[in-house]
Parts: C-alpha cells; structure tokens; sequence
C-alpha cells in the first residue's frame, strides 16, 4: 500500500505543476516559456522542472518560475515539507519532448530513433505541425511523424 501512496502524491504533484504553470505561461513576460518535463525523486523530495521558451530561456526567467511554484507548493500539503525544487532548461544532452523544442533547433544535427527502433542522423530542416524533415548525410530529406519518433537528441558536434 506504500508504494501506492506515493504514486499518488508524485500524481497530484506532477498535476498541481502543469496546471500552474499552464496559468502562469498565459502572462506576458513568460507567454513564450513552455514545460518540457518534470521529475521526482522516488520520495517525491526533488522536484525538477525543465522548462524552455520559444527564444532560449534565461535564468531570470527560471528564477521567476522557480519562485510562482514555491509560492504555491511551499503550502501544498500533497508535497512533502523539507522539498528540493530545481527549474532549469532541459540542455542539449536531453531528448526532444516537444514540437516547439525541435523548432528551437533548426538547422542542428539529431540522433533519431524511430518507433521500429531503425536510427537516422541529420540536419533537422523543417518543422510542421506533426512532423519534422531531416536532411540525411546524403542529402535526401526524410520525413518523421512526431507521434512515431521514439527517441530524439541533439547531436553535439565541436
């Protein structure tokens, strides 16, 4: 019955978070932020939250962020009372979530994985509403329904 319960707080957690949020990104100086993720530690003590906005998220941006769900949560009875809450961008080293995360990176390179788990890399090239094309080292352009991409980061090259 344990494990169940804290299932449940990490729920109410993660949903007290979104919709937060969701209310918050409709003001004017974070209209262009939007979540990427968030994560708990098992005992629901961290809190991490990736955030991103349509030109780069600043950290006085996250700072601002990080303080709106304080201000909230800090009473929340649902989230324990000694709490670590980290709000940052999700880097390049993560995967790609979002629709709006693969706009953000036009023009980079990416490791896809598709959902027959076959792997492509290229030059992300465009973004449409449910799919992105990829130019491959051969200079053919692929196309991936974002509802059948497994996996996707950006490639980091120096």
């Amino acid at each position: 019955m344990f494990p169940f319960f804290i299932t449940s707080i990490s729920t109410l957690i993660r949903n007290k978070v979104e919709k937060l949020l969701a209310e918050r990104f409709e003001k004017d100086d974070l209209k262009d932020c939007f979540l990427v993720d968030i994560k708990e530690s098992k005992d629901s003590r961290k809190i991490e939250v990736f955030v991103e906005s349509d030109n780069r998220i600043k950290f006085e941006q996250c700072g601002i962020i990080s303080r709106y769900l304080e201000s909230y949560l800090d009473d929340d009875p649902s989230v324990p009372v000694k709490y670590i809450l980290e709000v940052s961008s999700p880097g390049l080293d993560r995967p790609l979530k979002n629709v709006r995360q693969y706009r953000l990176n036009l023009g980079r390179k990416v490791d896809l994985t598709n959902a027959s788990n076959q792997k492509f890399t290229g030059i992300i090239k465009e973004v449409i509403d449910n799919e992105i094309k990829v130019e491959m080292k051969s200079g053919k352009v692929e196309s991936f329904l974002f509802d059948k991409i497994k996996k996707a980061k950006i490639k980091i090259s120096f």
